[in-house]
């Protein structure tokens, strides 16, 4: 359940009715490519499943189903409850779009909207929601209080090496989950220069996906959430 609702959450922001031929066919293969990262991380039944369903949805939502808004405090509960040291990436989601809409709202006119309004209300009202769990304020700590040792054994909290990240090997009939992942590297940085000659490089996305190497710096276990972030 956690994985359809994460895949359908991820298809429905991709992919828009508005599209054109061509912008369809680049996003199925983002899509594609998104997808074949993700699903090999499914196989292992962990609370880490509620976090990216929760990433898909809270981006779904503020970008393509802003009436749905009002639900993002509930979700922030059942959030922290259910896998709280997740408490970071959600808080730099809701932190990121109150930023752009009060940015948008303080220096044009023309965006002092309801919208706007509405999502600087609701992302700052998944602030307290983070609380209502058994540990209060406490939660804030426990991202934090990995002990530096467990850095050293577990596979998963070692750095993601940087060379693999942009190094595409299509040699085989498939594309492995390296290879999807260094091709989505190729393709954000393509994106983003295109969007920069352009003129047309916003701030929001651009937080979110250098939050995304950030995370990644800590650890392996973090692609997922870079994947999803960028």
């Amino acid at each position: 359940g956690l994985v359809i609702i994460t895949f359908a959450s991820i298809a429905t922001l991709l992919m828009r009715s508005s599209d054109h031929p061509s912008q369809r066919a680049w996003a199925l293969v983002l899509l594609v490519l998104v997808f074949l990262v993700l699903v090999g991380r499914t196989e292992q039944i962990r609370p880490h499943l509620v976090s990216y369903m929760m990433i898909a949805l809270f981006l779904l939502i503020l970008e393509r189903r802003q009436r749905w808004l009002p639900a993002l405090p509930l979700l922030t509960v059942i959030w922290v409850n259910l896998h709280g040291v997740e408490l970071p990436v959600g808080a730099l989601i809701c932190g990121a779009y109150f930023i752009n809409a009060g940015w948008r709202w303080y220096h044009y006119t023309e965006q002092r909207n309801a919208d706007n309004r509405r999502i600087m209300l609701w992302t700052a009202a998944c602030l307290p929601a983070t609380l209502l769990n058994p540990f209060g304020a406490q939660i804030v700590t426990a991202p934090f209080s990995t002990p530096g040792e467990v850095y050293d054994y577990i596979a998963e909290l070692k750095p993601y090496p940087v060379s693999a990240l942009f190094s595409v090997n299509l040699s085989g009939p498939t594309i492995s989950v390296g290879g999807a992942i260094a091709l989505l590297s190729w393709g954000n940085l393509l994106a983003y220069g295109i969007l920069l000659i352009r003129g047309r490089l916003q701030f929001l996305p651009l937080m979110l996906s250098l939050a995304g190497l950030l995370l990644m710096s800590r650890g392996t276990r973090f692609i997922w959430e870079w994947v999803l972030l960028s």
